[in-house]
């Protein structure tokens, strides 16, 4: 029969979180009695099946999207909205940091795992890293829940992206081209596209 001066063996999950509070605790364990709950920069990300896209609104043209791999694509949609987060969030970390984020996300999961972490050590591994990212560059973050009727324009992003990876065709290499001059390399290229050599 247990009792309270048992030993026990604790899980390497368990040992992970002890680590992190312990590492922690002690200098973000503080409430200010006065805080400024308004926003300096507000940021809309979305996910599907094939990728992900978001923006930020103050500056529209930081636009950031990427595609899932074969083993991503077949994650829960939870753990992909979540990654879009994460990836939106670093790879546009030099206009975020050291701000007051409002984040609009249209799966509500996202706003109780960010908020609150998760049962599932996946998920749960997110929030992990997520904090350490806000910690490191200053970044605060309130993830709200929007319907996705008001999150089209990260949507559109998302179908941009799977409308144009893998099918670019000539008219748009050419824009691209007198945009910012002769490409050396095209990376996009498969044996559907490869039309490198006939711009030449």
């Amino acid at each position: 029969m247990t009792s309270w001066n048992s030993c026990i063996v604790l899980s390497t999950e368990s040992l992970i979180q002890i680590k992190f509070w312990r590492e922690n605790l002690e200098h973000v364990n503080v409430k200010k009695f006065s805080s400024d709950v308004s926003c300096q920069s507000v940021v809309y990300s979305d996910a599907s099946n094939t990728g992900y896209g978001g923006y930020v609104v103050e500056t529209p043209f930081n636009i950031a999207h990427g595609m899932w791999s074969e083993c991503e694509a077949s994650k829960s949609s939870t753990w992909k909205e979540l990654n879009a987060v994460r990836n939106i969030l670093l790879s546009m970390i030099n206009v975020l940091k050291d701000k007051r984020i409002k984040w609009f996300s249209d799966n509500q999961n996202v706003v109780t795992t960010v908020e609150k972490g998760s049962m599932k050590p996946e998920l749960q591994g997110y929030c992990y890293v997520h904090f350490e990212n806000c910690l490191i560059h200053n970044i605060s973050i309130d993830v709200v829940w929007v319907p996705r009727t008001l999150n089209e324009k990260a949507v559109s992003s998302v179908v941009l992206l799977i409308m144009t990876i893998g099918v670019l065709t000539n008219k748009v290499i050419y824009v691209c081209r007198f945009l910012w001059g002769p490409h050396e390399i095209d990376w996009f290229a498969n044996d559907d596209n490869h039309i490198g050599c006939e711009l030449e």
